[in-house]
């Protein structure tokens, strides 16, 4: 099988991010409230435009580094430790061995882990949904919160952040489902940077540490790639996913009315007369006595 190659305005885009992260280190970085911040660059584009291989290829030239590769979504996560991993299709653009790629929650052994943090060399990817992580209070339900004596005293996230050995970088994909609160506890590893992927604006702290930039500097930070250069290359996705993902239902809804209204604010842009609807669908209507009906329940979060 032909080995994937990156199409010209794809190796624009990783030419840029690793200039643009490469000269951020080179000038000193930034300082926000008298403390210097992590980097910070965002990857627009329209899905289907190769952000995946792109950002892969960043990273074969910013290695050694441990990436923390994170979206929200189960299935997306799937996908890409199989894309990334030995024999899959961008496995190549991360760069010569050696290379390793697993999910953040399923280190098989202490050993492996200890060897992830000690290596000093090469690239580890570990790829992780948000809510393998995400707590405020480091939840110990949540395994890379946990203490366990077989793994040391500390958690496997405060290892992460204490006693390894390479740069971290963080990739946030679907970077418009940032809240304050993940990013601070992203923050809280000390990692080098943020690449952010997303065609949608970001939002929290992320798009704060942006603002406070010099326009220059904020705008070099944003690479975009042109919708007509994804359609010309025939790159835009005939087949939609549906996935579910294990989420509270008011972030459930919330996701799908924002994501209705961004599809419905892209159709008007491109002045088409189609009008997005989203469907909201209960398992019953009869509830336990004294409840609310879920129609009801469903009713009230939407108005």
């Amino acid at each position: 099988m032909a080995r994937l190659e990156l199409l010209d305005f794809q190796q624009g885009a990783v030419n840029k991010l690793f200039e643009t992260a490469l000269s951020y280190f080179e000038s000193g970085g930034d300082v926000v409230g008298g403390r210097k911040v992590p980097f910070v660059g965002q990857l627009k584009a329209v899905t289907g435009a190769g952000k995946t291989p792109i950002l892969a290829n960043v990273f074969s030239r910013l290695r050694p580094a441990i990436v923390l590769w994170t979206t929200k979504f189960g299935s997306v996560v799937d996908q890409t430790a199989i894309n990334l991993s030995l024999g899959g299709k961008y496995s190549h653009l991360l760069g010569v061995a050696p290379v390793q790629v697993i999910k953040f929650s399923e280190i098989p052994s202490v050993v492996a882990w200890q060897r992830i943090l000690e290596q000093k060399d090469g690239l580890t990817i570990l790829v992780s949904t948000v809510a393998a992580w995400n707590s405020t209070e480091k939840d110990e339900r949540l395994n890379v919160h946990r203490v366990h004596p077989d793994w040391g005293d500390k958690s496997r996230w405060d290892q992460l952040k204490e006693d390894r050995k390479r740069p971290l970088w963080v990739v946030y994909d679907e970077a418009h489902n940032t809240t304050t609160e993940q990013v601070e506890l992203l923050d809280d590893l000390f990692p080098s940077g943020f690449f952010v992927a997303s065609a949608s604006p970001i939002k929290g702290k992320l798009q704060q540490y942006l603002t406070l930039l010099p326009e220059e500097n904020r705008r070099n930070r944003i690479v975009s790639i042109r919708t007509r250069d994804v359609v010309d290359a025939q790159l835009l996705k005939s087949i939609i996913a549906v996935a579910d993902y294990d989420s509270p239902t008011e972030e459930m809804i919330g996701d799908v009315v924002e994501r209705r209204k961004d599809l419905e604010d892209r159709l008007n842009e491109f002045g088409s007369p189609v009008v997005p609807k989203a469907i909201y669908v209960v398992e019953t209507s009869n509830t336990r006595k004294g409840a609310e009906p879920r129609p009801t329940v469903l009713w009230r979060m939407l108005t």
